[in-house]
């Protein structure tokens, strides 16, 4: 929901700098399938993996460029965590995967964020 209110205002002007030129706040528009879901069959509005870790880059840039307004910085300061558990997560996998194991991805990468968290 808060997302949706953003796109109306995207981008903010302390993350313009750090977002990429033509990008937007666009979704895309998918049935539900998942059975366990309350919105099985119904359309709902997403984000891609693109939109999510343009989002999230631009937040850690702009913390890490010191450009976040004071109302911001915790949002930052989530997107960094968040970041980092998302590489370790990756770099956990991918090990595994070329070692011929088979990781369990969501595991992992809850394990990876909740570890992070406890740093903090």
């Amino acid at each position: 929901m808060l997302l949706n209110r953003m796109e109306t205002n995207w981008p903010p002007k302390t993350l313009k700098p750090f977002i990429d030129k033509g990008w937007s706040m666009e979704t895309n528009l998918v049935k539900v399938v998942a059975k366990n879901s309350p919105y099985q069959g119904r359309k709902i509005s997403i984000y891609d993996s693109l939109a999510i870790e343009n989002l999230i880059r631009s937040y850690v840039l702009a913390l890490a460029n010191n450009k976040l307004r004071k109302n911001q910085k915790h949002i930052g300061e989530r997107c960094a965590i968040l970041q980092s558990s998302l590489v370790r997560s990756a770099l956990d996998i991918a090990i595994k995967q070329a070692c011929g194991l088979s990781p369990d991805i969501q595991q992992t990468a809850q394990k990876n964020y909740i570890d992070a968290v406890k740093l903090i």
